[in-house]
């Protein structure tokens, strides 16, 4: 047994270039990509850099990035994220940070994940894309991001609108995210974020109308100060509003119904260096948020908090990387018939071994939990809220995790499996594993996603495969699929999606495209055709 695990471990330690040049490393409670470290043919967008991690690949057209939330310069970004990760160039991003256990690290709570994308250092001045496309159901979409940057303030500008008359339905986007960072002093940094985000939908059943509307408004202001000695102090303000209302109307008759809410949330961190290779973070976070339920018959309201105080530890020595976290969470909930409080736990434990240049092994542990207000975004009885009260506490997930990624510039194979305990449910595996190469014109990433329920026959699996080429006379074609195994299926119903996607570059500034998705499944099935313009 020794003797298998010292031939292993000089395998792995055989191959690969310096592990600072690794184009794909794992963290302690994310995976991160170095964009401009990986061997691309050039016209990659976000979108072809996301699918090398093996969790994204599993969706189709519109599903990609379902349970993430798209952030950029850790700024949240609002609207189609599909239509907007398939317009940012590869080029244009530094990194990218897909954090699947980021309950201590960033903040949110429990299962939100967070996709976090640093934009290249700019060198000055004005540059940007235009995209019109549109595309069979009445599609229209138009996009529109810029980059300004003069002396120390860099702003990254986005907006998008997009309508579709489908299915008895209409449905209107519009969506604006604005980034600002201002440098006032090598040492002191601004960033402000501010995002408006309407969605509306009307349906047309045959008997009346359903009107449905999302909007939402946030600000955001976070401010920077390193200290001489690789400490930094950051403080965070936060205020978010929501208006969720529905609106039937039948025989001349009208009905509202919603839900309207403001979040607001203070933030206070200090990371410092404690002894040669070890670094301590702690922080205090405060949120709350208020809703009003309004119904025909009443309006009910609600209410909850977190008072968190939260700490992580990381500590580097030779080729291995340790981290230890903990998120104290003192939450509060509360409604005209009463009030809950209790305490939870965010706990992360992470190991990492660079067992050769090119490879790393992580073994990790992390605890979170489902909020249980989410779970009551709804009009109650009083008999419905004291049911629900019994049972406020949180659900509580357990995660063991093992990682593996072996990196070159031309391929990344990455491979984690992790076992799951569910509180009052079905414990499970989960393991996912991708594959990149470029080989000349060809690149090409392919994995897999396996589901095992442990006492239930819910088990599946999901297969990805996702070739691109980069043809002559600036011609790229690429196309994703996914194939499912029984018990499962994807979001439209189907068992295998694919799509074909095909664009031309016509001088320094214009890009045409066409996409079909939805290939095998004929309700769905779409063709769309856009135009880019780049300034």
């Amino acid at each position: 047994m020794k003797s298998a695990i010292a031939l292993i471990i000089a395998i792995l330690m055989a191959v690969g270039t310096r592990a600072a040049e690794q184009a794909f490393q794992l963290s302690a409670d994310r995976a991160i990509i170095y964009t401009q470290k990986l061997d691309l043919n050039g016209g990659e967008t976000l979108l072809d850099i996301l699918r090398i991690y093996p969790d994204l690949m599993q969706e189709g057209f519109d599903n990609m990035l379902d349970g993430y939330n798209l952030r950029i310069n850790n700024g949240p970004v609002n609207g189609d994220t599909r239509l907007l990760c398939s317009k940012i160039p590869a080029s244009a991003i530094a990194k990218i940070q897909i954090c699947d256990n980021s309950a201590v690290a960033k903040g949110t709570v429990g299962m939100g994940r967070v996709i976090d994308i640093t934009l290249v250092d700019s060198n000055g001045g004005f540059s940007g894309t235009s995209n019109l496309e549109a595309g069979s159901d009445k599609l229209i979409a138009h996009t529109f991001d810029t980059r300004i940057t003069s002396g120390g303030t860099d702003i990254y500008a986005i907006a998008a609108y997009s309508y579709q008359d489908i299915d008895q339905s209409v449905r209107q986007r519009q969506n604006i995210s604005a980034h600002m960072v201002n440098r006032f002093t090598p040492c002191d940094r601004l960033f402000t974020d501010i995002t408006q985000q309407y969605n509306g939908t009307r349906m047309y059943p045959g008997d009346g109308i359903n009107k449905t509307s999302f909007e939402k408004y946030m600000a955001r202001l976070r401010y920077f100060h390193d200290f001489p000695n690789s400490s930094e102090l950051l403080f965070g303000a936060n205020c978010q509003y929501t208006d969720n209302p529905h609106t039937t109307i039948l025989n001349d008759a009208s009905e509202t119904k919603g839900i309207s809410s403001v979040f607001a949330f203070l933030l206070a961190e200090f990371t410092t260096p404690i002894i040669a290779g070890m670094s301590a973070t702690v922080g205090w976070e405060y949120d709350f948020d208020y809703s009003r339920h309004k119904s025909p018959d009443a309006t009910h309201k609600f209410d909850h908090s977190n008072n968190d105080l939260y700490a992580q530890v990381k500590y580097n020595r030779g080729m291995w990387r340790f981290c230890i976290g903990d998120r104290v969470s003192f939450y509060h909930y509360g409604s005209p018939n009463g009030s809950h409080c209790d305490t939870r736990n965010n706990i992360e434990a992470s190991a990492i071994a660079a067992f050769s240049p090119s490879g790393q092994m992580q073994l990790a542990y992390h605890r979170k939990f489902l909020n249980p207000s989410f779970l009551v975004d709804e009009d109650l009885s009083n008999d419905e809220w004291l049911l629900i009260k019994q049972s406020l506490t949180a659900t509580y997930i357990d995660e063991i995790k093992f990682a593996y990624t072996l990196t070159r510039s031309n391929m990344v194979v990455n491979v984690s499996s992790a076992y799951v305990f569910m509180q009052n449910a079905d414990n499970f595996w989960q393991i996912g594993s991708s594959i990149y190469y470029k080989l000349g014109i060809l690149n090409l990433t392919a994995g897999t996603n396996i589901y095992a329920n442990e006492h239930s026959n819910k088990s599946f699996a999901t297969f990805h495969l996702a070739p691109r080429l980069s043809l002559p006379y600036d011609i790229h074609a690429a196309s994703s699929m996914v194939f499912t195994t029984s018990n499962t299926s994807l979001p439209h119903g189907e068992d295998v999606y694919c799509d074909l996607k095909i664009d031309k570059e016509i001088g320094s500034h214009w890009k045409v495209m066409a996409e079909w998705h939805d290939i095998f499944t004929s309700r769905y099935s779409a063709f769309t055709g856009g135009v880019q313009y780049s300034f």
